[in-house]
């Protein structure tokens, strides 16, 4: 056999080995992986603070799911309760995540829930006069004070409360930590030091004193130090009382 013929049949094998090959080896390339699976996209709108209620918003590749639809689930469980209207109430603050699941489609989102405000007033329970705390969506109740005087009008402001106090006779102004321990007597007069107001910063405080028979309001340091009366020269038969900062005020 001369080498022609030879040549012409390996060139034969060579195309019938190619064409059972190349097929098995993706011919134009490696195969593409499959496109992800389609999500929701889930979103919430309202205060994230425990105790709120806030809307969860669901969509299907930009058109919005009808809450009816939509089954929501949280992480950790109890971190939440879903109200059936599309909106959930917010039951513990730290980290949530709120599951969507609509069609066999699923999403999320993770929400940072910030623990409510802290309300600080009196409250007169068996018989007594104290000073009470209790965040805003009524967890918490706390009692601060235990005197058998009567402990009242509290202002509370970047962690302390300053209060008046009976418990020597006549009113006094003391201060405590919001978050409870030990008290400490502001002032140490024979007059009625009262309606304390710290300012927004927690610098300076107002209060109403009585001075010759006369209740003024006086400023102060947030201790009481150094008390100055806020509008001099007054006569005895103008009365001031229960001072208050405006909001926009820094001391």
């Amino acid at each position: 056999m001369s080498s022609i013929p030879r040549l012409r049949a390996l060139a034969g094998w060579l195309a019938l080995f190619l064409v059972a090959v190349l097929p098995a080896c993706g011919g134009d390339g490696p195969t593409p992986p499959p496109p992800p699976p389609p999500t929701l996209g889930v979103s919430a709108t309202g205060r994230l603070e425990r105790g709120s209620v806030v809307t969860v918003a669901v969509a299907n590749a930009g058109v919005a799911v009808a809450p009816a639809q939509v089954t929501l689930t949280f992480s950790p469980a109890d971190g939440a309760q879903a109200l059936g209207d599309g909106t959930i109430r917010l039951l513990r603050d730290g980290s949530l995540t709120v599951n969507a699941a609509a069609a066999g489609i699923t999403g999320s989102t993770t929400l940072q829930v910030a623990a409510p405000p802290v309300v600080v007033f009196d409250r007169i329970s068996g018989g007594n006069r104290d000073i009470w705390r209790v965040d805003l969506d009524g967890q918490n109740l706390t009692q601060l004070t235990t005197n058998t005087g009567d402990d009242q009008d509290p202002t509370a402001v970047k962690g302390t409360v300053v209060f008046v106090s009976y418990r020597n006779g006549n009113a006094e102004l003391y201060s405590m930590p919001l978050a409870g321990g030990v008290e400490t007597r502001l002032t140490t007069n024979t007059r009625d030091e009262t309606t304390p107001s710290l300012s927004l910063d927690g610098t300076r405080l107002a209060f109403s004193a009585v001075m010759s028979g006369v209740t003024k309001v006086f400023t102060a340091a947030a201790n009481a130090s150094g008390p100055v009366q806020l509008v001099p020269g007054t006569g005895p038969d103008v009365i001031e009382t229960a001072p208050t900062w405006s909001p926009s005020a820094a001391m």
